[in-house]
C-alpha cells in the first residue's frame, strides 16, 4: 500500500474588515469629532486627512489611539476659517485607530467637518467619510 500527503498552512480568519467611520460627539462651540479606521491588512504609511469648519483658536487638540510612527499636522489654508488635519503612520492588520479631535468654533450646529479620507501610496483604502452634521 502506498500513500502520499501534502501539508497546507491554516488560513486564519481574522474576522475584520477595512472600515472608516466618523461621529460628531459634541456640536456646541467646543466641538468634538471622532474618526475610527480599521484595516484588514497591515499598512505602512497611511494618511488620514480632512477638515474642520468654522475653526477658531491656535490648534485643535488631536489624540490618536493605537497605530505606530504616528505624526499629526494641521494648518489653515489661505486665511479661511477652516482647518486641515492630517494624521500619518503605520497600522497592523486588524488594528483599529481612533482619532479624537477637539476644537473651538464660532458657530453651533450644522456641518462641523469637511470630508475625511484615508489613503496609502496615493490610493484610497476605504470610502471617504462625508462632513459630519449636528442635529
Amino acid at each position: 500500500m502506498s500513500a502520499s500527503y501534502s501539508l497546507y498552512g491554516i488560513c486564519a480568519n481574522r474576522g475584520c474588515e477595512t472600515s472608516f467611520t466618523g461621529e460628531a460627539k459634541d456640536c456646541g462651540t467646543h466641538r468634538v469629532a471622532e474618526y475610527t479606521f480599521t484595516s484588514e491588512e497591515a499598512i505602512t504609511g497611511f494618511k488620514i486627512q480632512g477638515g474642520l469648519t468654522n475653526f477658531t483658536g491656535e490648534n485643535a487638540d488631536v489624540t490618536v489611539t493605537h497605530g505606530s510612527n504616528i505624526t499629526k499636522t494641521q494648518w489653515t489654508p489661505g486665511g479661511s476659517s477652516n482647518r486641515i488635519i492630517k494624521v500619518e503612520g503605520d497600522i497592523d492588520a486588524c488594528e483599529t485607530i481612533k482619532i479624537c479631535i477637539k476644537w473651538n468654533s464660532t458657530n453651533s450646529g450644522g456641518v462641523i467637518t469637511g470630508s475625511w479620507s484615508v489613503s496609502a501610496n496615493g490610493t484610497e483604502v476605504a470610502p471617504a467619510v462625508a462632513g459630519l452634521t449636528c442635529n
